[in-house]
């Protein structure tokens, strides 16, 4: 059979619901009350308690939650927020929300992740803070940025569920931000959240999410997470352990079936939660998407268009690499095994 009478194309992403969380829609809907509400509230308190910190802030969109905690940071015109040029456009443009000027550095060819050498060269006396990617569900250890002595801000936004050092990611840092967009690791459609040790943050962000309180200089906006939202996030939190389960189940399967490719697996580290499953080509990525798209199966640019080429500046070695190699594949926990024999074999036909 070719391509058209094979099968259904297997997504690259999808979300995992189940019963759960319509009956807890369910109990929204029924009880009025779908704007924010209690079921935000808990869902706040129940992540704080997850990551190990004091205070969450639930918003709109996880760009939403990186511009508040940038700006509880004091970073604001003026300043500057260094943040890893191999990202997508939403860490710019929650930067530029808060009204500071974000400044990329190169990145780790193998990883991904920041070059710190890159990053302390492009430190100036008007740098307020620094994002700490947690790519692809990858942690990294925030400790590494601190030296740049300037406020460490965490983006989990691939990463709820990782650990560094047997500590959550999110609470290693003056302020942490997660996204529970549809296909995230938790997911409630849309939405995102601030958390934080730090009293002044949280106070900055719950004041900036509502639009009908009096205007300040940092600015208001709509931007609340509603209890329907909410209640999803609650009963897709109860499933996170689940959740990381499978998908280290999967990746570990991945990385046996492709071990004999003429392509990389990215490196491992301790509390991956695999988000995202990446290989690294030998050839043109946008070439090998094509080849295993061609069998059936999704594949994907993680980043197609990397922050330095957004943002129209000069080039960055380490980012136009990853760009020009890494390609991802289905990872997720409602991947069948049927789907994933499917995954397996369209990837090492396509790269083999």
């Amino acid at each position: 059979m070719d391509f058209q009478d094979t099968a259904i194309r297997i997504p690259h992403s999808r979300p995992t619901l189940g019963p759960e969380e319509r009956r807890a829609v369910d109990e929204v809907l029924r009880s009025g009350q779908v704007a924010m509400g209690p079921e935000v509230a808990a869902f706040e308190r129940e992540m704080a308690r997850a990551v190990g910190v004091e205070h969450a802030v639930a918003t709109g969109s996880g760009t939403a939650a990186l511009a508040f905690a940038l700006a509880g940071l004091s970073a604001g015109p003026g300043t500057e927020v260094i943040v890893p040029a191999y990202v997508c456009p939403a860490v710019a443009n929650a930067v530029l929300w808060a009204g500071a000027t974000p400044v990329p550095a190169d990145v780790d060819p193998e990883t991904g992740c920041m070059d710190m050498e890159d990053a302390m060269a492009r430190k100036t006396d008007k740098t307020r803070a620094v994002v700490a990617v947690h790519l692809f569900g990858r942690p990294v250890d925030p400790a590494a940025y601190k030296a740049l002595s300037v406020p460490v801000v965490e983006d989990c936004a691939q990463a709820v569920g990782a650990v560094v050092n047997n500590r959550p990611v999110g609470s290693l840092s003056h302020a942490a931000v997660f996204s529970f967009y549809a296909t995230k690791m938790l997911c409630t459609g849309e939405g995102g959240m601030v958390l934080t040790p730090d009293e002044t943050v949280a106070r900055k962000a719950r004041a900036m999410r509502e639009s009908d309180v009096p205007p300040s200089p940092e600015g208001r906006y709509n931007a609340k997470m509603t209890d329907v939202a909410a209640a999803m996030g609650r009963a897709q939190l109860r499933k996170l352990p689940g959740f990381v389960e499978a998908r280290r189940r999967l990746a570990h399967d991945f990385g046996r079936a492709f071990s004999g490719l003429d392509a990389a697996i990215l490196p491992d580290a301790p509390g991956h939660v695999f988000y995202r499953f990446v290989l690294k080509v030998p050839g043109d990525a946008d070439e090998a998407v094509a080849r295993i798209q061609a069998r059936g199966a999704s594949a994907e640019l993680p980043v197609p268009e990397p922050l330095h080429m957004a943002l129209g500046l000069p080039d960055y070695p380490g980012a136009r690499s990853c760009r020009k190699h890494f390609v991802s594949i289905p990872i997720y926990p409602s991947l069948s095994r049927r789907e994933t024999k499917a995954v397996v074999k369209a990837v090492k036909e396509a790269l083999g």
